[in-house]
């Protein structure tokens, strides 16, 4: 096989590699990226009981752009629009920062203080209380996450004739002011989704001790060894394209 045939097929697999990685244009950083899964990582790590089942996430553009997607029109809220539909096979989780301050990591860090209304022996939330964020957090089998955010502009309506439109920072004869509230709608997409009916989120046991064939255990998660051989190939190809290639 020739020099030149070789660094083509060398340059074409770093481009391939490159358009699977590339991010899109959510707006997000690599950084937040990196915020979002060790959020997540932290959570699963330290469920109570151990899980003996617990994947490792993965971060996926493809599922940052669909949350991207989803949140386009801020379907988050009681004034916000209806009917925003998600893929059956994907886990959600939502959040709405009404300080629009609020970092990634704080509002997985949130999806986590639920677990205080979850009951693993009995796979149940307090009354009256939310935990199915939490319980797609720590759902074991799902290995990919992607996250996105939007600001969004909802209209509060004092009370008045609800058959007028009303009209914004006005007061009509129809007695209704409305105002827009400024807030961040967040949302998180996982794959495979988590929070099947009467399941429970992971296999308690000893730490990694189901996990699949040929992964390894970190932080009390199964990871796949496939990427990190992946990243080896890589740097190897990288410095063929540059001693060989372009030497």
């Amino acid at each position: 096989m020739s020099k030149t045939l070789i660094c083509l097929l060398a340059l074409a697999w770093c481009v391939a590699t490159n358009s699977v990685n590339d991010g899109g244009n959510t707006g997000l950083s690599e950084d937040d990226r990196k915020a979002i899964l060790t959020a997540h990582s932290s959570i699963r790590k330290s469920v109570n009981p151990t899980a003996s089942n617990m994947l490792m996430l993965n971060y996926s553009v493809e599922l940052e752009q669909q949350a991207a997607d989803f949140l386009k029109d801020c379907p988050l809220g009681n004034d916000s629009p209806a009917g925003a539909e998600t893929n059956a096979e994907l886990g959600k989780t939502t959040y709405i920062d009404g300080s629009n301050a609020m970092t990634f990591a704080q509002i997985i860090a949130e999806f986590g203080k639920e677990k205080d209304a979850y009951t693993y022996e009995n796979n149940a939330c307090a009354k009256d209380k939310t935990c199915s964020n939490y319980t797609q957090v720590v759902w074991a089998e799902s290995n990919e996450v992607g996250c996105a955010r939007q600001v969004c502009q909802t209209q509060t309506s004092s009370p008045g004739n609800p058959d007028s439109p009303p009209v914004q920072g006005e007061t009509g004869g129809n007695g209704r002011q409305t105002d827009a509230e400024t807030t961040t709608q967040v949302a998180c997409f996982y794959k495979p989704a988590g929070n099947a009916q009467n399941t429970l989120p992971y296999e308690t046991g000893e730490i990694c001790s189901k996990c699949p064939t040929n992964f390894k255990c970190e932080e009390n998660q199964c990871v796949n060894s496939a990427p990190a051989m992946l990243s080896a190939v890589a740097v190897l190809i990288s410095a063929l394209l540059t001693t060989q290639c372009f030497a």
